[in-house]
């Protein structure tokens, strides 16, 4: 992205002041905050993996957990190599390919983890919705077979949304006499506009509705559930508590607290979406490179924050990972111990 890219009309675009701010913000939050944050949301993930491998798969919820987070992880190198596109320390001449292959790239696949992330949280909202309505019953309709298939189900099914999408694009060499090179671009067909509608009306509208909908219902299930079960305890039990339940309740308050960042955090994108789509013809004078910027400062933090801070939640809420968290570290600080005295 250069400053010349941010061409309007005129009117409101012709404000060069707002041009600048929205340069200069977009190049502080593109390639240092959102970078910062993505290269501590990778670690973090590689460590929740770690972790999840350390407790083992005997736990639905573990399976779940660990295909959330290779989800998040992917997201964020995909959103890191996106960002890439932002840098203007990086000169096209260096490369093959111009950034729009890049950033095409890029864009469809983090979208594409993203959604997968969101329907993977979907799904370990209704296992635990499951297990609190019914309890008796959960693990003859949730086995650890069913829970695996269903989630290499849900982490390939976003392809299929992305079919119009590449449906509608192609590569093209252009020769660059200005560097005297040739590079590939990527160029739009004669059917974007019905694909894009397409694929817009899927994965832009129909899933995120969609996972906002199981999310709300079995969050909302859950929680009603949690309370009830907390009343009748408190009334009945005197403080005995058994380690199960307590272990139990703990899990889906986790869950319940995931779901909720999932929903608080990537609802603005579905409301700025919608409001684009629907009011676009209102602002006719906006070039689209523009609204695509203002997007992307909105949304970007937002899918790099909700793919990050999941470790935080694990860790203040679940005992069990804390443990396995604390052994694994006293494991790397005895290997590395180890390869100093050498």
């Amino acid at each position: 992205m250069t400053q010349t890219n941010l061409t309007m009309n005129p009117g409101f675009e012709s404000d060069e002041y707002f041009l600048q701010i929205l340069y200069y913000t977009t190049l502080v939050n593109m390639c240092v905050v959102s970078q910062v944050v993505c290269v501590f949301g990778m670690a973090a993930n590689i460590v929740n993996i770690r972790v999840f491998l350390k407790q083992g798969f005997q736990d639905g919820v573990i399976i779940t957990l660990t295909a959330l987070s290779v989800s998040d992880l992917e997201a964020l190198m995909f959103i890191q190599l996106s960002l890439v596109c932002f840098n203007p320390l990086i000169s096209e001449k260096d490369l093959q390919f111009s950034r729009s292959v890049i950033s095409f790239v890029a864009a469809i696949l983090h979208q594409f983890f993203i959604k997968s992330s969101g329907m993977i949280t979907a799904f370990a909202s209704f296992e635990r919705c499951i297990s609190v309505v019914l309890p008796l019953k959960v693990k003859t309709i949730l086995k650890r077979r069913v829970t695996v298939y269903a989630n290499i189900s849900i982490l390939l099914s976003p392809y299929a949304f992305y079919i119009p999408t590449f449906l509608s694009v192609y590569v093209n060499v252009r020769f660059m006499p200005g560097i005297n090179t040739t590079i590939l671009e990527v160029m739009y067909g004669d059917n974007r506009d019905i694909l894009v509608i397409i694929q817009f009306s899927l994965s832009d509208m129909l899933v995120p509705i969609c996972t906002f909908f199981v999310l709300l219902t079995c969050t909302s299930i859950i929680f009603k559930a949690l309370t009830e079960q907390s009343n009748w305890r408190e009334s009945a039990a005197k403080g005995k508590k058994s380690n199960l339940a307590r272990k139990e309740r703990a899990t889906s308050k986790m869950l319940v607290a995931v779901s909720v960042m999932y929903m608080s955090l990537l609802l603005p994108q579905c409301i700025m979406f919608a409001f684009v789509a629907l009011a676009r013809n209102m602002y006719s004078g906006v070039s689209d490179v523009v609204i695509g910027i203002l997007l992307l400062n909105c949304i970007i933090p937002l899918h790099v924050i909700n793919s990050s801070v999941t470790i935080v939640i694990y860790y203040t809420m679940s005992s069990r990972y804390r443990s396995s968290f604390h052994e694994l570290l006293e494991s790397f600080k005895t290997k590395f111990k180890y390869k100093n005295t050498f």
